[in-house]
């Protein structure tokens, strides 16, 4: 037997038994009703969008940011703080470093929520963005983000034409999360809001 097909059928065996161990672990920890229950956990970007999603929906009036949900929204904003790493940022994956994206997010959402700049968390936090790159190193899904809330300048932020749904099967190489992003952020860059 040649040495390829030989780590073939090695790979191929290593496949089959992670598979039936990956199996035997998720039926141990079937409830006997047929379900399986876990926590849900996430990282912060989760609660950093739901709090500027609070914003989008609930804009401040006479200079003041009252969502009806503010208790939510504190919440949220305490799950990002657990979540804040010792180099003051924060990760997309367990064990992950720092990462901009997370980072930039949780600053703005912070930020919304009465954290200022003296307060030691954020200090850390702002020196750990400006150590990945700041803002400008952020991808564009952060910026355009940013840019609906006026805290990215849009001059900055690519274009996204909403006619690219139009291009057939180009939509259909791109996985549902992108699709259901990429749509609407379009439609609302076009509109300019």
């Amino acid at each position: 037997m040649t040495p390829g097909l030989q780590i073939a059928d090695a790979l191929v065996a290593g496949a089959g038994q992670a598979a039936r161990r990956a199996a035997q672990a998720l039926l141990a920890a079937q409830r006997s009703e047929g379900h399986w229950l876990a926590e849900l956990s996430a990282e912060s970007t989760l609660e950093a969008d739901y709090i500027l999603l609070q914003l989008w929906l609930h804009p401040p009036r006479e200079g003041r940011w009252e969502p009806p949900g503010m208790e939510r929204v504190r919440a949220a904003a305490e799950a990002i703080l657990k979540r804040q790493l010792s180099c003051g940022g924060f990760r997309i994956f367990p064990g992950g470093p720092a990462e901009i994206n997370a980072s930039v997010k949780a600053y703005c959402a912070l930020k919304l929520c009465g954290f200022g700049p003296d307060d030691p968390r954020m200090a850390r936090l702002r020196e750990r963005v400006l150590e990945l790159g700041g803002c400008q190193a952020a991808n564009a899904y952060t910026k355009i983000h940013l840019s609906l809330f006026g805290l990215y300048p849009r001059e900055h932020v690519p274009t996204v034409p909403p006619e690219l749904v139009l291009a057939g099967n180009l939509m259909y190489g791109m996985s549902a999360w992108v699709r259901a992003i990429l749509v609407p952020l379009s439609i609302v860059q076009a509109l300019g809001r």
